[in-house]
C-alpha cells in the first residue's frame, strides 16, 4: 500500500504526525515523548543521548528500585514473623538486669531533664547564681519529685511510658552499636567474644551491652509478637504472666 499523500488528507501533514501535535500531545501535555525515547532506549533502537532526567529515570528502574523493593519485602517479612527473645537471654535474671543497658532510660532522662528546665524558664528562674542558688535548687528538687510522682501513678517512670520517640531511639542507638563494631571488627581493632561456657569464655563486655539492649527492647513488644519462652529462661514467679513452652534447654 502506497503511503498516504500528505496533500490528499487535507491537513498539510501527514495523518501520524498531526495526530501526535493535536491529539496526543494536549491529551500527556507532551509526556508522550519521555515513554517514547525511553522505549527506543530500552530497545536499542534510539543513538541520540537521552535526556538527563530521562537517563537518570532508567537507571533507578533497572538498578536501585528493585534492590530496595527487595530489602522491604525482606524487611516486611520479618516484621510478620515472632521475635525470638530466647536467642538474647543467657540466664533468666537477665530479663531484669536488661534494664540496666535500656537505652530508652537515657533518652527518658534527657527529655525529664528537659522538661524540668523548661518550666524553670517559665517560672522566672535562670542559671543559679548567689542568693538565687538555693531556691533554684529547692524548686529543681521538687520539679523532680513531681515528676517521679507521676511515674509512680502511671506507671511510665516520668515521661509518657514507652512512646514510639523512646523505642525509636534505642533502636537507632542499636543500630548504631552494631555498625561500629562490625567496622571496628573489620578493621581488627576489636575481636568479638561470646560466652561460651564449654570454653570458659567470657561475653564481651559491648556485645553483652548490645545483646541486654536488644532484650529490653524486645520485652516491649506485644505477647502476642514474641515467640514462647523456654520456662527455664523466665524466673518462676513471673512464669504465670509470661507464655513459655516446657524445654529441657540446658544453660
Amino acid at each position: 500500500m502506497e503511503p498516504l499523500d500528505p496533500s490528499s488528507t487535507g491537513l498539510g501533514i501527514p495523518l501520524a504526525e498531526y495526530v501526535e501535535n493535536y491529539i496526543v500531545a494536549p491529551m500527556t501535555d507532551g509526556l508522550h515523548n519521555i515513554l517514547r525515547s525511553t522505549v527506543q532506549h530500552l530497545s536499542r533502537q534510539n543513538t541520540h543521548p537521552l535526556p538527563k532526567p530521562i537517563a537518570s529515570q532508567i537507571d533507578l528502574s533497572l538498578n536501585t528500585h528493585p534492590s530496595i523493593w527487595h530489602n522491604l519485602t525482606q524487611l516486611k517479612q520479618i516484621t510478620s514473623e515472632a521475635i525470638d527473645m530466647a536467642a538474647l537471654i543467657r540466664f533468666p535474671a537477665e530479663l531484669f538486669l536488661s534494664e540496666n543497658e535500656w537505652a530508652g532510660a537515657r533518652w527518658k532522662e534527657e527529655r525529664e531533664k528537659e522538661a524540668e528546665e523548661e518550666k524553670a524558664r517559665a517560672m522566672g528562674f535562670s542559671q543559679p547564681d548567689g542568693q538565687s542558688a538555693n531556691e533554684y535548687l529547692a524548686f529543681a528538687i521538687k520539679s523532680h519529685q513531681e515528676v517521679q510522682a507521676q511515674g509512680t501513678v502511671n506507671g511510665s517512670g516520668g515521661y509518657g511510658g514507652d512512646v514510639p520517640e523512646m523505642l525509636q531511639f534505642a533502636l537507632d542507638h542499636a543500630a548504631d552499636a552494631i555498625v561500629d563494631m562490625d567496622s571496628c571488627r573489620r578493621d581488627g581493632t576489636l575481636e568479638l567474644k561470646l560466652e561460651t561456657e564449654d570454653e570458659g569464655n567470657e561475653e564481651d563486655a559491648r556485645l553483652r551491652a548490645l545483646r541486654l539492649n536488644l532484650l529490653a527492647l524486645a520485652k516491649r513488644a506485644p505477647l502476642d509478637k514474641i515467640q514462647r519462652l523456654p520456662a527455664e529462661l523466665v524466673p518462676e514467679h513471673i512464669r504465670h504472666f509470661v507464655p513459655t513452652v516446657a524445654t529441657s534447654l540446658s544453660l
